[in-house]
């Protein structure tokens, strides 16, 4: 007789979040995979979606661009362990730039739930393990919580802003 193995009845997040439980660097390195998955999604996505209104046009926009590259450094060296505050504000640059670009109806940007709620939760729980590396006070982090695009938008900006705090008090 068969016995099943502890993990046959999980789902493959709850082993992922054992994991990364267990193992902080595998967070990293999951978040690199899945923040990588998400950004290049949502890149893909605002493509396509150009695309079809520009049949001629074959290129994503700059500020899609600017974002997916600034937050593939971030992950780097979120990674290695070494996130320069130079980083940080070009990320909260090309993430305040795409916020308005929704806010003025200019871009269609959509997220899956699944990616921005695993891209949210990369970016807090690497802003509550910042604030308790460096004994930081956080007067209010919320766990995210994905209602829309724009309320994604507007949790990423508060975790990296209490991110550039830690920064500031002197990392």
């Amino acid at each position: 007789m068969n016995a099943a193995s502890p993990t046959a009845s999980k789902s493959i997040f709850s082993v992922v979040k054992d994991t990364v439980r267990k193992h902080p660097v595998a967070m990293v390195v999951i978040g690199l995979v899945v923040g990588t998955a998400t950004v290049g999604g949502i890149g893909y996505g605002k493509y396509k979606a150009k695309k079809k209104q520009n049949e001629g046009k074959n290129e994503l926009p700059e500020y899609v661009k600017d974002f997916n590259n600034a937050f593939r450094v971030y992950l780097e060296e979120v990674h290695a362990g070494n996130l320069n505050e130079s980083t940080l504000d070009t990320l909260i640059k090309y993430l305040n730039q795409m916020k308005e670009r929704i806010d003025s109806d200019e871009s269609e940007i959509s997220f899956s739930s699944e990616q921005v709620g695993s891209l949210m939760n990369i970016v807090f729980d690497y802003t509550r393990q910042l604030a308790k590396a460096n004994s930081y006070k956080v007067v209010k982090l919320r766990k995210p919580e994905i209602v829309s695009t724009e309320e994604s938008i507007d949790g990423l900006q508060e975790y990296l802003s209490i991110q550039k705090q830690i920064f500031v008090m002197g990392l």
